[in-house]
């Protein structure tokens, strides 16, 4: 997803807000591209 490269705070602050209603494998898919802290945040449940 390239908006996670160029809107990465954004990006991340959309995912952690609807992180409980979204799919994991889009959570995967939309942070793919963020660095590994971003993203273990976004993965926890």
């Amino acid at each position: 997803m390239e908006g996670s490269k160029s809107f990465q705070k954004e990006v991340f602050d959309y995912l952690m807000k609807n992180k409980e209603v979204m799919p994991r494998i889009t959570l995967r898919y939309a942070s793919e591209k963020m660095p590994e802290k971003m993203r273990v945040e976004i993965m926890k449940r």
